[in-house]
């Protein structure tokens, strides 16, 4: 194989030494208090490539509005908003 630059696994990344990447994992979300707090967390530690997870609880009443939130923060600080995945609605 080749061609990869990058892995979505964090010890493949470290062990290898290579960039990671892709979207928030719904267990990131679930180990902070809020969901929000997951959102900000993970943009902190991803600024540059940040892609949130909205479908962990409830898509329309949190996942989304907590992504724009925090994608407004992060365009204040001067970073692109970022990505958005829904991948099952939950409503």
């Amino acid at each position: 194989m080749g061609g990869f630059d990058s892995t979505s696994n964090v010890y493949a990344a470290g062990l290898y030494d290579i960039e990671t990447a892709g979207t928030m994992a719904h267990s990131f979300v679930e180990s902070y208090d809020s969901e929000i707090e997951a959102f900000r967390a993970f943009a902190r530690s991803r600024p540059h490539q940040c892609i949130f997870l909205a479908d962990t609880y409830n898509t329309l009443q949190s996942g989304v509005p907590n992504a724009i939130t925090v994608a407004k923060e992060r365009e204040q600080r001067g970073h692109r908003a970022g990505r958005l995945r829904c991948k099952h609605m939950k409503y």
